[in-house]
């Protein structure tokens, strides 16, 4: 379905790319979030907002989880003529943090914003951990056919400058330099 989803806008509209069919919260379901879409409300996860919780998710079970991801990005690339291109794509770490940690969509990321300002050290090492996952997540989607990919971070802009550097763009640039690498 996600295939067909990702397929449908080309074979329509003739685009010169098409763009994977996933959502950004399968990182931290894969890493045993839990996760739930509800009617009316949106994505539901139980919040990690501490070192201990952090300690809950597990790596190991990442690629068996999102091995999908990986089938749909295979499928669609082999669909696609070689005009079209195939974007792959991932949240951002400080965005996907931001639902870990609050459980849900937020207006002013309370939560989130308490434990970065609070606690660097913990919240780096879920930033940490987010950084690692979303470049083996994205590598895997590249190995799979995906020939770009992009990295959303749609509340970057909720924090202030030193935050934004810290939390947005430092984790941005190690993740560029590893893809590429």
């Amino acid at each position: 379905l996600a295939s067909e989803v990702t397929l449908q806008p080309v074979r329509r509209y003739d685009m010169d790319a098409a763009i994977l069919f996933a959502d950004i919260l399968l990182i931290p379901h894969a890493l045993g979030q839990w996760l739930e879409y509800r009617e009316g409300e949106g994505p539901v996860l139980e919040p990690v907002r501490s070192p201990d919780d952090l300690a809950k998710l597990e790596r190991s079970r990442l690629h068996d989880v999102l091995a999908p991801v990986y089938e749909t990005v295979s499928r669609v690339s082999a669909a696609l003529d070689q005009k079209t291109a195939l974007i792959g794509f991932a949240g951002a770490p400080w965005t996907v943090a931001t639902y870990m940690v609050e459980g849900r969509g937020s207006k002013d990321y309370y939560n989130t914003k308490l434990w970065a300002f609070r606690d660097e050290a913990g919240f780096g090492a879920l930033i940490s951990l987010l950084e690692e996952v979303t470049v083996d997540y994205l590598c895997r989607q590249i190995e799979a056919g995906a020939q770009v990919v992009q990295i959303f971070d749609s509340w970057a802009g909720v924090l202030p400058q030193d935050a934004f550097e810290r939390w947005c763009i430092a984790p941005m640039a190690r993740m560029t330099a590893a893809i590429r690498a």
